[in-house]
């Protein structure tokens, strides 16, 4: 009888210890400056700035839009002091169909980890290797006539080799540049759209491939892009709704969905 009370007590207090965890929420969109005090700290909160505690404040003409793990929306948007737990009562409506949600499921993943490595503002080790690449990021698909590659911003007027490997051939071309970025135009050569590409740079001529890190990228056809831009069209409706203009719903899909031109 007294273990049956001692897990019923335990129940209780895990139940107890849910129910007073922290929510967290990250800035998602903001209109003037709205604050995050805790304790005697206060910041003005920006895109991506994540939120857990304190008091939130707002002024005269503030807006800030939060998203949460699970890409709910919440927006608060009357001048004065909101405690943080307040903002749940606070939802943002918008149309929730399957890929919008699963959109700002994965806004709140990649902001909260922008967040949880903004003091890295140099190298980062990922998968052992040192990543000096810079744009374009891993994994995007893109629809444009040229690509500006760009990397390691901290040594401008180093000589390195540029690799393009050709996925989809299977073949590998080497430029050598001076600088930390390179143009390249689509010519059928080294750029075919439809292919599927990797890249990465290396101050040697010769470097052993398994040392350095390689950024993938998917060059898209035109069909390949309207049949993209049809998936987003109701997600691209809920962004406007949200005060995104088609420019920042742009670069929006770049940045989270990985869809750029």
């Amino acid at each position: 009888m007294e273990k049956l009370f001692f897990s019923r007590l335990m129940f209780i207090f895990f139940l107890a210890s849910l129910s007073t965890q922290a929510q967290e929420f990250i800035v998602y969109k903001t209109e003037g400056s709205p604050t995050n005090t805790i304790d005697s700290s206060t910041k003005t909160l920006k895109k991506g700035a994540l939120v857990k505690s304190g008091t939130i404040e707002l002024l005269k003409d503030n807006k800030v839009l939060f998203v949460d793990q699970e890409g709910r929306l919440y927006e608060l948007n009357d001048t004065g002091k909101y405690n943080v737990p307040e903002i749940k009562s606070y939802p943002k409506p918008f149309d929730e169909d399957t890929f919008s949600k699963k959109y700002f499921t994965y806004v709140w993943k990649q902001l909260k980890g922008a967040e949880n490595t903004k003091q890295h503002t140099g190298n980062v080790y990922r998968d052992n290797l040192l990543d000096i690449l810079i744009e374009p990021k891993d994994s995007i698909r893109i629809f444009s006539n040229e690509i500006t590659f760009s990397w390691n911003e901290k040594k401008p007027n180093e000589y390195y080799y540029f690799f393009l490997r050709n996925n989809t051939t299977n073949t590998l071309s080497k430029i050598g540049v001076y600088g930390n970025s390179i143009t390249l135009f689509v010519d059928d050569v080294l750029l075919t759209k439809g292919n599927s590409f990797a890249w990465g740079v290396s101050q040697k001529e010769f470097p052993n491939f398994t040392q350095i890190k390689f950024n993938a990228f998917k060059y898209l056809t035109a069909a390949d892009y309207e049949r993209e831009k049809n998936e987003i069209t109701k997600l691209t409706e809920n962004l406007l709704q949200l005060g995104l203009t088609q420019k920042q719903i742009d670069q929006e899909l770049c940045d989270f969905y990985n869809l750029c031109h």
